[in-house]
């Protein structure tokens, strides 16, 4: 072989070698190119975004309640005072009108299902009470008889056992008017004369 032909050769491989390189660096820039351009197309389309809507139950349950002078009624507890003041023992006629709260009547406030109810059960001196009269006051063996009325005019009477007063039952605190009037009597002694009525709220 000759040193020309040599040369010829390895110019001829070199060639080769440059072209496939060529080819390989296209392929290569080509696909660079296209991953950049895929790389580009995905940052530029944001992901959407998955909306799922839940729900939250609220619930609570109410008990019927009524109140006295502001406050849950108690069994036994003081809901008023009738005081017909100071009086000879000579005196006639008194008259007074039960305070629930200071000298406001009783007030009771109820939001219940049923209307709720006062009635007056029974005085303690009950049978001791004059001729006409229920209640009484007493003093030892002495006896103050006196009745109460759901009017100022004391033409109404409280009798045992019946509800005279029912509650509007909406919520709003109402006054319960009672009034009381005591009759004098002979062979009365000083002292104090005290009598308990027991009331009863129903609802």
């Amino acid at each position: 072989m000759k040193i020309t032909d040599t040369i010829l050769n390895m110019n001829h491989s070199t060639l080769e070698r440059i072209r496939i390189m060529k080819i390989k660096f296209l392929k290569s820039s080509v696909l660079t190119g296209v991953l950049g351009m895929l790389g580009i197309f995905c940052v530029s389309i944001p992901t959407q975004a998955v909306n799922v809507n839940g729900v939250i139950n609220a619930t609570i349950t109410l008990a019927g309640a009524c109140s006295i002078n502001g406050s849950a009624p108690v069994a036994g507890a003081t809901w008023g005072t009738l005081d017909f003041g100071s009086q000879s023992t000579l005196f006639t006629t008194a008259t007074a009108q039960v305070n629930g709260s200071g000298s406001s009547p009783i007030s009771l406030q109820c939001a219940t299902t049923t209307p709720p109810t006062l009635t007056i059960i029974s005085g303690t001196n009950d049978p001791n009470a004059g001729s006409g009269h229920l209640h009484a006051m007493a003093n030892g063996s002495k006896y103050v008889s006196y009745d109460i009325y759901t009017d100022a005019g004391h033409s109404s009477k409280i009798t045992n056992g019946t509800a005279f007063f029912t509650s509007a039952n909406n919520g709003t605190a109402e006054s319960v008017n009672i009034y009381g009037q005591a009759s004098g009597g002979s062979g009365l002694t000083p002292g104090n004369y005290t009598d308990t009525l027991t009331v009863q709220l129903t609802y």
